[in-house]
């Protein structure tokens, strides 16, 4: 990813993940500065994986991956990722395959032996991707509205 180049065509892909994914999300200008300055901190870290996909030097595409140890896991060096997304109109092509495929392959690189993720139980698109790939459940992430 070059950050200069690519930085506004990955904002932008940023909305409609949030939307989709977090119903209620409250999508705005502090968001995008908040994220804005994790990605520049993010870029500049040896940990930190940012890569784009492009098709004719259009992002279509954005994963944002990251090295974790994991002191009580077997698999102690860890690849997390933190974001993938595609944009809607080139969504089933492959390219979210791709760009896991990156994740794995930078996660192993940097001596990762496992990769890991977190989706919302309703985007079943992603879900049929990563359990094709050979992903499975390994813990539930649950919550509970508190009344006011």
């Amino acid at each position: 990813m070059r950050l200069r180049h690519d930085l506004d065509a990955v904002l932008g892909l940023q909305e409609e993940t949030y939307r989709t994914n977090f119903p209620g999300f409250r999508y705005g200008p502090r968001f995008l500065r908040e994220f804005e300055k994790l990605l520049r901190m993010a870029d500049r870290a040896h940990h930190e994986g940012l890569f784009v996909a492009e098709i004719a030097e259009k992002v279509v595409g954005f994963l944002w991956v990251s090295l974790l140890y994991m002191e009580f896991d077997a698999h102690q060096e860890q690849a997390l990722v933190k974001d993938v997304c595609v944009t809607a109109e080139m969504r089933r092509r492959g390219i979210g395959r791709l760009l896991m495929e990156r994740a794995e392959a930078w996660g192993s690189q940097q001596g990762a032996t496992k990769v890991t993720l977190q989706v919302t139980a309703a985007n079943q698109a992603a879900i049929a991707l990563y359990e094709g790939m050979g992903y499975a459940v390994e813990r539930y992430h649950m919550g509970r509205e508190l009344a006011d």
